[in-house]
């Protein structure tokens, strides 16, 4: 099915709550090459950084320490990622 959709709409947007090495959305930008179908991708990911653990209360005082974070924006308004 998301084959068939990505040949439809020609876009593949994959947002994960992982870290981005090894993540599933590679493996699907893979797929599509082989596949050979043409599309603009984008991936919404922890990134390549430090994912944190512990309690909400542990969390929530980490975030009170650190900056704001960027606002999201359009992901397909950037460049391809493949």
């Amino acid at each position: 099915e998301v084959l068939a959709s990505v040949r439809k709409t020609g876009r593949f947007l994959m947002a994960e709550e992982v870290n981005r090495p090894g993540c599933l959305y590679d493996t699907l930008c893979a797929l599509l090459e082989e596949q050979q179908i043409p599309a603009v991708t984008r991936s919404l990911s922890l990134g390549d950084g430090y994912t944190p653990h512990g309690s909400c209360a542990d969390l929530l005082r980490e975030r009170q320490h650190r900056e704001p974070q960027e606002e999201l924006q359009d992901p397909f308004r950037s460049q391809d990622h493949r």
